[in-house]
């Protein structure tokens, strides 16, 4: 396998995963990671956006276990006016993206507390454009983002799950979420190519289990199951088109 797909196929496996993620050189735009930490599906997410940020151009904010409604704020604040693109990994809902558990936003999903860090009352203050790698954003905040002036969107319309059971699995996810995730923040917004990136970066996945699992196992089934969902749910608002894939 040569060319554009080994190169694709490189990024799920790690192999280029150092020399792809950006330079530091300040942008002109303040990038965001908002990535929680509090259970065992985010402590994954949160580390793939860890490693990010220390390669991250300035300046840069990342904010781990520690994300709430006021450290977004801040971070949008700080950004005003200057152009922002912000990337969440973690827990969402239709209308709100998830963090630890604190007052007075609480909400209980999954049978278990998270607070509201960013939800449809926060649309005002920003960022231009943003990536939620979470369930069901796409279904409700996703289309309002994406209504205001100037905004770009991409999520996911509904559940999408994650398997982070299986160390080949984790180095899958990580590999997705940084590839696409590095080239937003190079372009500084959210264009239509990175969502082709994005689905690239799912068929790639596809591959990898077809030239390395002569026989899968019901894990690899399973994982197999969840790409095909993720590329099912994956949507995209606002920039030069508008393009729902649900």
């Amino acid at each position: 396998m040569t060319g554009w797909w080994q190169r694709t196929l490189n990024w799920v496996t790690g192999q280029d995963r150092a020399a792809k993620l950006p330079a530091r050189e300040a942008p002109n735009h303040a990038i965001f990671l908002w990535a929680p930490s509090y259970d065992i599906l985010t402590a994954h997410t949160s580390e793939w956006m860890r490693e990010m940020a220390g390669r991250l151009p300035s300046p840069g904010r990342f904010s781990g276990s520690e994300v709430t409604r006021e450290t977004v704020m801040n971070m949008l604040e700080y950004g005003a006016g200057r152009g922002s693109v912000a990337i969440f990994c973690g827990h969402g809902l239709a209308y709100a993206l998830l963090g630890p558990p604190c007052e007075p936003d609480i909400e209980i999903y999954r049978g278990k507390k998270h607070s509201r860090v960013y939800d449809s009352q926060s649309l005002d203050f920003g960022p231009e454009s943003l990536f939620a790698f979470c369930c069901n954003a796409g279904k409700g905040l996703g289309p309002m983002f994406a209504s205001l002036p100037g905004r770009a969107f991409l999520g996911y319309t509904a559940e999408i799950g994650l398997d982070v059971e299986n160390e080949d699995y984790v180095k899958i996810w990580r590999g997705i979420v940084q590839g696409v995730s590095t080239e937003i923040i190079k372009d500084g917004c959210v264009l239509p190519q990175h969502e082709r990136l994005l689905r690239n970066l799912y068929q790639a996945a596809l591959e990898w289990f077809r030239e390395e699992r002569k026989d899968p196992t019901l894990g690899d089934l399973g994982m197999l199951m969840y790409i095909l969902r993720h590329r099912k749910l994956l949507c995209r608002y606002g920039g030069t088109a508008n393009v729902p894939n649900a």
